[in-house]
């Protein structure tokens, strides 16, 4: 079941036209949980040692160890700046959206509520909910359920190219 798991989220990645939705694809092929990613800054890369450092919901530092192909979506990932929504899957109506410039790795769209905005526990509780719908999203277009299913599991796979 995991290498057939681990096939179908490749395949996923390969086919994601957002770079966000690629690198959370490829963190949970790395092991990463899905509230680790939440808490993912722009600083919480370090490309010279494929390492990835950030502070979970209880303040306790995190680092992990990451692939080439990781850093290098991360990195795609901090400078998107617009979203495009279905994953262009309907070509008849692209929808592309401004993403919020903030200081997290997975941004929400400008046109996203964000009632407290400075409050941090809020933003990752919006952050958490995008991340949840592009999952989703991916999931249903692509007719791979198994794609929400790793949403409650550590995946961890030895696929680190």
């Amino acid at each position: 079941m995991r290498e057939q798991l681990l096939a179908k989220l490749l395949f996923v990645e390969t086919q994601c036209i957002n770079p966000q939705d690629a690198l959370v694809i490829r963190l949970l092929i790395e092991g990463f949980e899905i509230h680790e990613i939440v808490y993912l800054k722009k600083d919480s890369i370090d490309t010279d040692y494929r390492a990835i450092t950030f502070n979970d919901g209880f303040g306790n530092q995190k680092q992990y160890q990451i692939s080439t192909r990781c850093a290098q979506l991360f990195m795609s990932a901090i400078n998107q700046t617009h979203y495009i929504s279905n994953n262009g899957f309907d070509h008849t109506k692209i929808i592309k959206s401004e993403l919020r410039d903030s200081n997290y790795v997975i941004k929400v769209g400008t046109s996203d509520y964000l009632p407290y905005e400075d409050n941090p526990l809020e933003m990752d509780s919006i952050v958490l909910k995008t991340i949840y719908n592009r999952l989703r999203t991916l999931a249903e277009i692509y007719n791979i359920p198994e794609i929400t299913f790793v949403t409650t599991v550590r995946v961890k796979s030895n696929h680190t190219s």
